[in-house]
């Protein structure tokens, strides 16, 4: 399939798609169809399209941007273009923080145990912050160790990457550089 013929593919799957979950009268914006076409590229590990993207494939995704900007539905709607076993579950750190204060470290077993695919959202929505960037990150660095594929973990942060930059060490910049596509939502 060339460029072209991809490209109207995409977009007829996630106009579609996106009337089913969000309603008939919806419609990708004009400016984000080349972000589309690298996201699904990039998920289909499409390596036959003539199309170049600076997504680099064996990294996960770290989608910033302001609240209400539509991460969180644009990591919905780009899902089922992954290959199934690479399909991730969608989690809020608020959730994810709040069985760690409950019920204690272990109850974080389910990310680290297994090669779940995930997606942690609104890892900065909270007023805990520090404790759920704590969590964020235990998470993080384990399931990097335990040698899970990159592209198994993305993140969504309604904080841009100059702010994580001044609030968090360096290291933990280095880390989202290391193992994330860093991509801003505009």
């Amino acid at each position: 399939m060339n460029q072209k013929n991809f490209k109207k593919e995409v977009i007829k799957k996630f106009n579609a798609r996106g009337k089913l979950v969000y309603g008939k009268d919806f419609r990708i914006a004009y400016h984000r169809i080349p972000l589309l076409v690298e996201f699904v590229n990039y998920a289909m590990s499409t390596k036959d399209i003539a199309y170049s993207t600076p997504i680099i494939p064996n990294k996960g995704i770290l989608l910033l941007g302001h609240q209400d900007s539509g991460k969180t539905a644009w990591m919905h709607l780009v899902k089922p273009f992954f290959d199934e076993g690479e399909r991730y579950a969608l989690r809020s750190i608020k959730e994810i923080n709040m069985k760690f204060i409950l019920y204690g470290k272990h109850t974080l077993s389910t990310y680290l145990d297994h090669q779940l695919p995930l997606c942690i959202d609104d890892w900065t929505m909270n007023s805990s912050i520090i404790e759920q960037f704590d969590v964020l990150f235990y998470i993080l660095y384990k399931r990097m160790k335990k040698g899970l594929p990159n592209r198994h973990t993305h993140l969504i942060s309604d904080m841009n990457i100059e702010t994580i930059g001044q609030l968090y060490s360096k290291d933990k910049v280095d880390f989202l550089y290391k193992y994330f596509n860093i991509i801003e939502f505009r």
